[in-house]
């Protein structure tokens, strides 16, 4: 055999048995994962990486499974903080699937303040493939803000401030930017559409003081001090991304986070499916027990609520006994409103009472539990009190329409018809389109004798609706008296 055909045989054969090496990635693994009593995370972690070991030992594998597989692993490692194992499986997601929006929007959402150089290279890319998702931008703003590229940052938040132009945070950066750069007038026009948007959001407050001290105009400065909340409330930009990712949570903290956010969605059923999930460990939170009622209340079910109200009754009770906390205010209340609610609906009005008036006495302002209150008086028929809560509503709500016609109902009948008149006649003015309250103010002229002032009220309902047949005869009724 010649060298030649030695060599092309050799070739040959080599080819034949020749078997792919196949990188095999080491999958990090937390080193106190051992040390945590949660099992189902523990095998939501096994689970995530025996599919990338068995994605790695089979060579047909696509680069895109193989990317889902690693980010999903990121995800869990990402919602349960830890970062440097999370930060390991999102690149490798990104290696696998470049143009991979979600993992690159991940990666700088998770690395934004620890290496925001890294976060903005991710968050840039992530926004070349998608322009409109709104978060990425609130992550790349800040860390461009982060590494002193002011101009920069000026540019992604004009263009974060197009997609949500109602939302406070744009105008609130951009003032905070413009003060940096000492254009005080311009951080002031910022702050001001910030605190138009979001009367509540101190940290426009504070800065647009500031401004205008800069600018000398201690008066509008004073001004604004006198109205500074007591508490910050920040618009909420939705991220479907990373809540998909708290789904994955399997801690006490992302049963919570997730059960109140569904209570926002007003998903009641899946929120009280979250919130039973961590009731057991709740022992100094009465707010969760108190949350959960609610939850369990909306989807009826009532005898379980009442238990969970009451304990989170007794839980504050034993806190303030052991002097951990003095005061539950609004929370108390709360309890005990929807404990009424549930008496109310099970036909228990004195229970209900009961309820309502402690959580009136707890809370004298709020219209809504003394309205609820005072309806239960009244299906009882307790006109009169039912009547002192509608005045105590009205002080507070002068133009409570419901309050002002119970008032004025309870004059007609009582045959105090100038009141009566001065009730009914205040609710047309606030609401034109008030049938009823038309109908008694023209019941009311007609007892006053005031026969054409009766006509014109009955003629004003059948101008709202032409088929009223109440309105129809007591026109004819009065027509046959002339």
């Amino acid at each position: 055999m010649s060298y030649l055909s030695f060599v092309l045989f050799t070739t040959v054969v080599s080819l034949l048995t020749f078997e792919p090496i196949i990188e095999v990635i080491p999958i990090p693994l937390p080193t106190d994962l051992s040390q945590s009593p949660n099992q189902k995370l523990k095998e939501l972690i096994t689970s995530a990486r025996s599919q990338i070991d068995q994605l790695q030992k089979d060579e047909g594998s696509s680069s895109q499974f193989l990317s889902k597989a690693w980010g999903y692993l990121g995800s869990i490692y990402d919602v349960h903080g830890w970062s440097s194992e999370a930060l390991f499986c999102y690149q490798h997601a990104i290696r696998f699937e470049r143009q991979n929006f979600r993992w690159l929007y991940l990666l700088g959402r998770l690395t934004y303040t620890t290496q925001p150089d890294k976060a903005v290279e991710s968050l840039s890319r992530a926004i070349k493939i998608n322009p409109q998702y709104t978060p990425a931008y609130v992550y790349l703003v800040q860390a461009l803000r982060r590494i002193g590229d002011i101009e920069a940052a000026k540019k992604q938040t004009k263009r974060l401030q197009q997609l949500i132009p109602s939302n406070s945070l744009a105008y609130l950066w951009l003032g905070e930017l413009a003060f940096s750069q000492g254009q005080f007038k311009q951080a002031t026009q910022q702050l001001q559409m910030a605190l138009k948007f979001n009367p509540n959001q101190n940290e426009a407050r504070t800065k647009l003081i500031q401004a205008y001290f800069a600018q000398g105009d201690f008066e509008s400065a004073n001004r604004y001090q006198l109205y500074t909340a007591s508490t910050t409330e920040h618009q909420e930009i939705e991220d479907p991304i990373w809540e998909s990712v708290t789904d994955l949570g399997l801690s006490s903290r992302w049963f919570l986070e997730r059960a109140n956010r569904y209570m926002k969605q007003q998903s009641f059923r899946s929120a009280a499916k979250e919130f039973s999930m961590i009731i057991s460990v709740a022992d100094n939170d009465p707010e969760i027990w108190l949350n959960y009622g609610i939850c369990l209340y909306q989807t009826k079910q009532h005898s379980t609520a009442t238990t969970i109200l009451e304990s989170a009754l007794a839980l504050q009770n034993r806190l303030i006994t052991e002097g951990q906390k003095t005061d539950f205010g609004n929370l108390e209340a709360q309890c005990h409103y929807h404990l009424g609610l549930i008496y109310e609906q099970n036909n228990q009005p004195d229970r209900s009472i009961k309820k309502y008036q402690k959580a009136v006495d707890l809370s004298p302002s709020n219209i809504i539990y003394r309205r609820q209150l005072a309806q239960v008086y009244w299906n009882m028929k307790m006109y009169q009190i039912a009547i002192e809560q509608y005045k105590k509503i009205i002080n507070v709500e002068p133009e409570d329409e419901k309050a002002i016609y119970r008032i004025g109902l309870i004059a007609l009948q009582k045959g105090n018809l100038e009141k009566a008149k001065s009730c009914f006649s205040r609710i047309v003015s606030i609401n034109p389109n008030h049938t009823r309250a038309y109908g008694a103010l023209g019941l009311t002229f007609f007892q006053l004798g005031a026969q054409r002032k009766a006509i014109e009220a009955y003629e004003a309902i059948l101008n709202i609706e032409p088929n009223h047949q109440q309105a129809q005869s007591m026109l004819k009724k009065i027509s046959n008296i002339d």
